[in-house]
């Protein structure tokens, strides 16, 4: 295993390859002449005797722990379980492909179909035991993996380690939830937190908007970015994504802070915090740990999981906390019970069993709270999590559910009549970060891979500088949600659009509502753009839920650094041949707009008519049946949904099972539908079993009547 880059030092467990013979040929090698590639031993004395002295595993059991790590990670994957034809890809899946994927062997690697993880609901996620090797050899192997990728680009699978998935099931997320994932990129928990907000049930109101949220907040910006990516795969109204340091999450007051009556400070039902840590878990997945591996690697994060901790228990509502004890849930789940003894090393490499050691060598960089408490015993530590690699095939894993039983702060005094609030100067701070030891500087972490991805270009606040309240803070500083807007500027030089709010009587909301003959349910004061222009020139309009808007507008909503928001629900046509309304509906936001529109706006084709829009860009309506003509005849020229029912079909053997709701442009003579190539030859191969590998233009007469 090679690392990216030039020239690289000798390291004590790396073995140098030869380049040599590489540069036989005819072909032309464009690296530098003194690149030498290194692979990996696997292999590093301090971790393992560091963690032997933690008696994390027992003696029986070392060895295989060991042997795990060295092991290549699995391929695992989760089918979105929110979407209504989650079980249909699953059984498509195991009919289809899997009987493909048995019975042979590559260089003398068996290769078996994907195993379903026992403990996921309604085996939904899957583990495939598979070599990149035998990716690459086999015609069959490389056929599903074709497969995961064209589902994961359209939202239907996400790529997920195992272990990654075990922390939402034990939130019990509802869809009412207000969520926050304080360090969420790059974002397949977030997905999983998404997916709970939106699974609502069969009695479900479809023209309504779920009532919960998903805050997603990421530290660094690019990774914030990382996370819009991995969420519109999703399409939900209810995502925010954020980008601020974790343990500095605004207070967002969502009402007159100073009322007599107590104002409303937005504060979650559940908090998910994958906080930053030296990634020993990994190590399947990242070999370079066993290069670089130092205890400093967590030690020197110590201080800044303790800031998260502090700040997501201020933001959870209600409390005080407690440990809960899960070990009911997901019984299938092989894991270990919390340590309440542990050992701690300090920068020299010697280990301590307390704080309070005869050797005050270590309080210059240790701090109390590395060592167990006092009252270690009464805090439930046991009931914490521990899953190591060799147990389900998977990574390293730490799990605490925490529940929030009463006020602990300020953030909750804010919801009290001020008569009745506790002063500052008596409340009972739930972290003590005031000792003078913990003031001192813990080790530095040892500048790992791992860590360099975390911390890349994280921009440093100094504590020591006063902040403008936000009503001494200009226009320019806070986020317009009441008139045009302008950029946000001074982000540690990020820019970013503002979210405006179209008025519900704007002559732009009734024009989209009255073409598209909209539900009185819609709640078109819920249309949000990102730009400060005059109407005329948005390009797109997105739909954000009610709790997102409360947000919004919040009475200091210029504290808050939003990346993105909102799903895409209308895009504007390019050219100048849509006098009536020049805004047709976006693929992305299609499930959530579709309940709402007139069946005016709407046609339902059989699945031959279906498989002629599939396979050709823009076909003429002369290629359709008559009963499709007909329908053709009565839309007029703009944008409008096509349905398609399984059930309607005779001798119907296609792996889709429930109705089918796409974006479809009605033109003069031709149509199209308006979805990506990836997604037609999904649903041309889950519809027929037919490979979709190419799609025939319209002629160029035709070409002028849609701009896609």
């Amino acid at each position: 295993m090679g690392r990216r880059g030039g020239k690289r030092k000798h390291g004590s467990n790396r073995k140098a390859v030869s380049k040599d013979t590489e540069n036989s040929g005819n072909h032309q090698d464009n690296r530098n002449a003194d690149y030498v590639s290194y692979e990996v031993v696997m292999e590093n004395k301090k971790f393992a005797d560091y963690y032997k002295a933690q008696n994390i595993v027992s003696e029986s059991d070392w060895d295989d722990f060991m042997a795990a790590l060295k092991r290549p990670l699995p391929v695992s994957f989760r089918i979105t379980g929110s979407r209504g034809d989650a079980s249909d890809l699953r059984e498509y899946m195991k009919k289809v492909h899997f009987p493909a994927l048995q019975g042979f062997d590559i260089d003398g690697e068996v290769i078996n179909p994907p195993n379903p993880i026992e403990w996921y609901p309604n085996q939904l996620a899957w583990q495939f035991d598979c070599s990149r090797t035998a990716l690459r050899k086999s015609p069959k192997v490389k056929a599903f993996h074709s497969f995961l990728m064209s589902e994961t680009n359209v939202g239907n699978i996400s790529r997920q380690e195992v272990v990654s998935m075990i922390p939402v099931m034990f939130l019990d997320v509802k869809p009412s939830h207000y969520v926050l994932d304080m360090c969420a990129a790059p974002g397949s928990k977030t997905a999983q937190l998404l997916e709970a907000i939106h699974n609502v049930g069969e009695n479900y109101d479809s023209e309504t908007l779920a009532d919960g949220l998903v805050v997603a907040n990421d530290s660094n910006y690019e990774r914030s970015q990382m996370l819009v990516h991995q969420a519109k795969r999703l399409q939900s109204p209810c995502l925010l994504v954020t980008n601020h340091d974790g343990q500095e999450f605004p207070r967002v007051f969502l009402t007159d802070r100073h009322s007599t009556e107590g104002a409303t400070v937005l504060q979650f039902d559940r908090i998910l915090c994958d906080v930053p840590c030296s990634g020993d878990g990994t190590m399947r997945k990242n070999k370079t740990i066993w290069r670089t591996w130092t205890h400093a690697n967590g030690n020197g994060l110590h201080r800044l999981q303790k800031q998260i901790l502090q700040r997501g228990c201020e933001l959870l509502k209600i409390g005080a906390l407690r440990l809960v004890d899960v070990s009911a849930d997901l019984p299938q789940l092989t894991r270990r019970s919390g340590l309440t003894t542990w050992k701690v090393m300090d920068k020299s490499g010697v280990m301590f069993d307390t704080f309070d050691s005869e050797n005050e060598s270590h309080r210059t960089t240790l701090a109390p709270t590395f060592f167990p408490p006092k009252n270690v015993d009464e805090l439930g530590l046991n009931n914490c999590m521990r899953v190591y690699p060799y147990m389900q095939n998977g990574g390293g894993f730490f799990v605490a559910v925490i529940e929030k039983i009463a006020s602990i702060g300020t953030m909750d005094n804010y919801s009290i009549p001020k008569e009745e609030r506790v002063s500052r100067s008596s409340e009972k701070v739930f972290l003590d970060s005031q000792t003078t030891t913990d003031t001192t500087t813990a080790e530095t972490p040892a500048k790992s891979d791992e860590l360099k991805a975390e911390n890349t270009n994280e921009p440093i606040l100094n504590e020591n500088l006063k902040r403008p309240s936000n009503e001494e803070q200009s226009d320019s500083k806070r986020l317009n949600c009441e008139g045009k807007g302008v950029d946000r500027k001074g982000w540690f030089g990020v820019s970013e659009s503002p979210f405006v709010f179209v008025e519900s009587d704007s002559p732009l909301a009734n024009k989209i509502c009255d073409f598209y003959g909209m539900s009185p349910k819609f709640p078109k004061d819920l249309f949000v753009v990102r730009t400060a222009k005059d109407e005329e020139d948005f390009r797109s309009i997105y739909l954000v839920s009610s709790p997102i808007k409360k947000i919004l507008m919040a009475k200091n909503a210029g504290k808050i650094k939003i990346v993105n928001t909102g799903v895409k629900v209308f895009k504007k046509n390019g050219g100048e041949n849509f006098p009536t309304c020049p805004y047709r509906v976006s693929s992305e936001g299609i499930q959530t707009i579709a309940p709402f529109l007139s069946p005016a706006r709407q046609i339902t084709l059989s699945l031959a008519d279906l498989c002629i829009f599939i396979s050709f860009e823009y076909p003429k309506f002369t290629e359709f049946s008559k009963e499709a003509q007909a329908q053709f005849e009565c839309l007029v020229v703009g944008s409008c949904l096509l349905r398609f029912n399984p059930a309607d079909e005779k001798d119907y053997t296609g792996s889709i099972t429930i109705p089918l709701v796409l974006p479809f442009f009605r033109s003069h003579v031709s149509g199209s539908l308006l979805i990506d190539k990836a997604e037609r030859a999904s649903l041309m191969h889950r519809l027929t079993g037919v490979m979709l590998t190419e799609f025939k233009p319209m002629d160029k007469s035709d070409r002028n009547d849609i701009s896609c």
